[in-house]
């Protein structure tokens, strides 16, 4: 049973942004980043802070920690459609937020803040697709789990959302969903 939509959720990367790892990739080889990248979910998760994260990087990589977090900084964008997209869910009448697996220094590129119900990994302390995300993320809310339309790029994110009674589905074309909910 459907019930009426009072939140939707949006995912960023995948979603509504554009992730390009190029400014990584381009600055040391494979295994190096490798070696930094593996305390990525850590960072997500706010198990670290950015400038831990940055030093370790300049440890395994060699690149200074400066020129990596420039090069951090220049993996988001906001797609272009993504203005419209939140036009369109706002006109909805909904409130619209983001659940997002994030870190602080890409949410701040974004101008995406903790907050107004946004849960963002590094501020839950968790990642999606830990039911401990959602579940945290529902609680910034204070609505009931079938009130929120969650939308991600991620089968596992979606899978977790929806065992907590979300109503979740997979999508990367906006104004499809937007058609769907018949909010254009």
């Amino acid at each position: 049973m459907t019930h009426p939509v009072a939140v939707i959720a949006f995912d960023l990367g995948g979603v509504l942004v554009d992730v390009d790892k190029a400014p990584i990739t381009s600055l040391a080889p494979p295994a190096a980043l490798d070696r930094w990248l593996g305390c990525h979910d850590g960072f997500q998760a706010g198990a670290i802070g950015p400038a831990t994260f940055f030093a370790r990087g300049a440890n395994a990589t060699g690149v200074p920690a400066p020129t990596l977090e420039a090069a951090w900084r220049r993996m988001v964008r906001w797609r272009d459609d993504a203005r419209p997209t939140l036009d369109g869910a706002r006109a909805s009448g909904c409130q619209v937020v983001f659940w997002s697996n994030t870190d602080p220094v890409h949410a701040s590129v974004l101008g995406v803040a903790p907050g107004s119900g946004h849960a963002l990994s590094y501020d839950v302390g968790a990642n999606k697709p830990d039911v401990r995300f959602t579940a945290r993320a529902l609680a910034l809310l204070g609505v009931p789990a079938h009130a929120v339309r969650f939308i991600d790029d991620r089968a596992a994110n979606v899978t977790a959302a929806q065992k907590l009674g979300v109503q979740a589905q997979i999508n990367l074309d906006a104004s499809d969903w937007l058609r769907q909910l018949a909010l254009v």
